[in-house]
């Protein structure tokens, strides 16, 4: 109980560094697991995709990982005494699943844009296609484990503490964006930098999207379902010969959109409608 405290008044009292904390903290424990189960399983966490032909044993390690990751962020939660997870389905729900419009075009780019249909759809061995099983429930708990530590803790915490929904969202997707930069132990300096940056305006709209529909589940879909595109192009057939302009271009088009479409979601009018619904 006297923990329970400790860690309530601490995130009350001084969110930010609450926020980066309990961040740096979760992610040394994932790791941890992560390079742990990687070990159990012979398997090589650092290769990156392209370089590598990932097998059940690498998502199996994945995905233990990060429900070692999940069910910390839920402890953490019950030590918060946070209910943010109400109204699972519902208005809330599949308001926000519509909020989302700009995550399903993000969706498609990346799908097409990763994925070579030219050469590689043919060559993809059957048993391959098996491995989409645990990609999808990969990304499903990177959505659970992700939105429910920076929209569900970070974002409430710095929200309750300023009562500034625009606050909350810039500060908590900033925070989200810096994690990626674990990534550095598979990614150049400069990818990892554009994973940041990408990050932080897609934890923009997230959290927009979640001050909007008050659940966080919408969320945790849309966020599961773009990483499930993205890595199942990414492992089955990553597309070799990448325009890197071209690339370049499309992310920061979404980069600018994803902002500009979460501030839009969460200007003043749409908010006091909020508050008063």
């Amino acid at each position: 109980m006297e923990s329970r405290i400790m860690i309530r008044k601490f995130a009350d009292k001084t969110p930010i560094i609450f926020s980066f904390a309990v961040t740096i903290f979760v992610l040394a424990v994932f790791s941890i697991a992560q390079f742990g189960f990687a070990a159990l399983f012979g398997v090589d966490m650092t290769t990156p995709i392209q370089d590598s032909i990932r097998n059940i044993y690498f998502f199996t390690a994945s995905i233990l990982a990060k429900i070692v990751f999940s069910v910390l962020v839920m402890l953490i939660l019950f030590m918060l005494k946070m209910s943010y997870v109400n109204n699972p389905l519902g208005k809330g729900f599949f308001k926000g699943l519509c909020l989302g419009w700009f995550i399903y075009i993000g969706i498609l780019l990346n799908f097409i844009f990763h994925f070579d249909f030219s050469t590689k759809i043919g060559s993809i061995e059957q048993g391959q296609w098996l491995l989409l099983i645990p990609i999808f429930f990969e990304t499903l708990l990177a959505g659970v484990s992700e939105e429910l530590m920076c929209r569900g803790i970070l974002y409430n915490v710095i929200n309750n503490k300023y009562k500034n929904v625009h606050v909350a969202v810039l500060l908590s997707s900033a925070v989200f964006g810096v994690v990626h930069f674990v990534n550095l132990i598979n990614s150049s300096f400069a990818e990892t930098a554009m994973q940041v940056l990408f990050a932080s305006s897609f934890g923009v709209l997230l959290a927009a999207i979640y001050a909007r529909c008050k659940t966080v589940w919408p969320g945790v879909l849309l966020h599961g379902l773009y990483n499930f595109a993205a890595y199942a192009a990414a492992n089955l057939a990553f597309a070799e010969n990448v325009d890197i302009n071209i690339y370049i271009v499309i992310t920061a088009v979404q980069i600018v959109a994803s902002i500009c479409i979460g501030l839009f979601l969460i200007r003043k009018k749409k908010m006091n409608e909020n508050s008063k619904g």
